[in-house]
C-alpha cells in the first residue's frame, strides 16, 4: 500500500504483488496512514516515515506518544553507528522535531542528543573491551563523525580518555562504571 502511493499506482500494478488483501484491511491501512500524519507546522505529509511504520491499528486508535517514543529509541538503539539527524528520528515517531524534542524529554527524562550519545558511549566502551580496533576506528564505528569530539565526550561521561580506559584493569572498569552511575 505504501509503495503505491511512493511511487505512483500506474507503476505498482506493474509489478506482481506479493501477497493478497483483502479491501477492508486496505482501508484500515489507508485510512490509518491519513489519520496519523506526522503533527508538523508545515501540514505536510512526509512519505519517508511510512517506511517505519509495521503495525497497522486499527482507524479509530491513535499512537501515543509513548509509543512514537519508544519507536524512535528502537530505532536508534539499532542505527546509533550512522548519521541520525534529529529531523530522522523525529520522522520516525511520526512527529516535528520541536514536539518530538519535548517529549522525549518528559517520557524518557533526558534529551535525545543525550540518549544517543548514551548509546554511542555504551557501544564504544564495549568494542574498546572487547575488540583490538584503534580508537579512531571505534569512534568511527559507533558513528561519531570527530575523533577529538568522541575522545572529549568520553572523557565527559567516563571521566577517563578512551585509552586510559582500555589499559585499566577490569576491577578499575568496574570501579569506574559504579562512580558513573
Amino acid at each position: 500500500m505504501c509503495s503505491l502511493f511512493r511511487s505512483g499506482v500506474r507503476d505498482v500494478l506493474m509489478r506482481p504483488f506479493e501477497k493478497e488483501i483483502s479491501i477492508i484491511e486496505a482501508i484500515t491501512k489507508m485510512n490509518f496512514l491519513f489519520v496519523s500524519r506526522p503533527k508538523n507546522r508545515e501540514r505536510r505529509y512526509n512519505f519517508l516515515t511510512l517506511k517505519h511504520i509495521k503495525e497497522f491499528p486499527n482507524h479509530s486508535e491513535s499512537v501515543s506518544d509513548d509509543k512514537r517514543i519508544e519507536r524512535a529509541k528502537e530505532y536508534i538503539e539499532k542505527n546509533y553507528n550512522n548519521f541520525l539527524p534529529l529531523e530522522q528520528i523525529a520522522g520516525v515517531a511520526c512527529i516535528s522535531k520541536f514536539h518530538f524534542c519535548r517529549t522525549f524529554k518528559r517520557i524518557k527524562g533526558i534529551s535525545f542528543k543525550e540518549y544517543l550519545n548514551n548509546v554511542r558511549i555504551g557501544k564504544a566502551k564495549e568494542l574498546l573491551n572487547n575488540s583490538e580496533l584503534s580508537i579512531a576506528e571505534i569512534a568511527f564505528e559507533v558513528g561519531f563523525r570527530s575523533l577529538p569530539h568522541f575522545t572529549t565526550l568520553f572523557k565527559s561521561y567516563m571521566n577517563i580518555s578512551p585509552g586510559r580506559f582500555r589499559k585499566i584493569t577490569p576491577k578499575e572498569k568496574q570501579f569506574s562504571v559504579n562512580i558513573e552511575q
